[in-house]
């Protein structure tokens, strides 16, 4: 059981890197930081989904591999900086092991590797400041919207339909398909579904 001064000391940091957001985008670009994320929550959302390459559900998992501790979604939040820190960590360590085999022999392949340096480069960069800026906020949505993929996570039980083709009723194993439908499979994709709704919903609500 983590101590509660660990769990306070978790929303101690989140709750600082918010008020630090808040006043560079105040400072700086004459802009209310919370605003701006619930305007551009959505849209954040999508790319969150969209972007998870890696196997990221695996991240800071227990001994159970059947029950899946889902940093990335935790309402823990040690467990959650913790998991985002390590998938930075992860991302980085896939990308200087990839760029550091390549071998650009051909001229034309020095051009390339020029303009890789630097998107490489400017990829490394807005990784920082998605960290930096974008999950303190995430936290507070996924505290909410991520609540059913951790209790989904802690089931055993998993959906299978059956499908048949309409010219066949015998119901037979030829004729029929079975679909597997696990929500557990994809818990950061099923929270930023759930996110992107409630931050449409909530924009529609205060802005419009």
């Amino acid at each position: 059981m983590k101590s509660i001064f660990v769990y306070f000391s978790g929303l101690v940091i989140i709750s600082g890197m918010l008020l630090l957001n808040w006043y560079v985008f105040s400072r700086f670009f004459s802009l209310n930081y919370f605003e701006w994320f619930l305007k551009n929550g959505t849209i954040i959302s999508i790319i969150t989904s969209l972007v998870a390459i890696i196997k990221t559900e695996d991240l800071l998992g227990g001994k159970d591999e059947k029950k899946k501790d889902v940093g990335l979604i935790s309402d823990h939040p040690v467990d959650f900086l913790g998991a985002h820190f390590q998938r930075l960590g992860l991302y980085f360590d896939v990308l200087a092991i990839t760029f550091s085999g390549v071998k650009p022999h051909k001229p034309h392949l020095k051009i390339d590797f020029f303009i890789t340096s630097l998107l490489l480069l400017v990829l490394v960069i807005v990784q920082l400041i998605w960290f930096l800026v974008v999950i303190p906020a995430q936290y507070v949505i996924y505290f909410f919207c991520g609540a059913p993929s951790r209790i989904f996570n802690t089931s055993e039980a998993t959906a299978q339909v059956s499908a048949f083709r309409p010219s066949k009723i015998n119901q037979s194993k030829e004729n029929s398909r079975t679909f597997i439908i696990d929500i557990k499979e994809k818990p950061i994709e099923f929270t930023n579904a759930i996110a992107a709704v409630f931050l449409f919903i909530i924009n529609q609500i205060i802005f419009q």
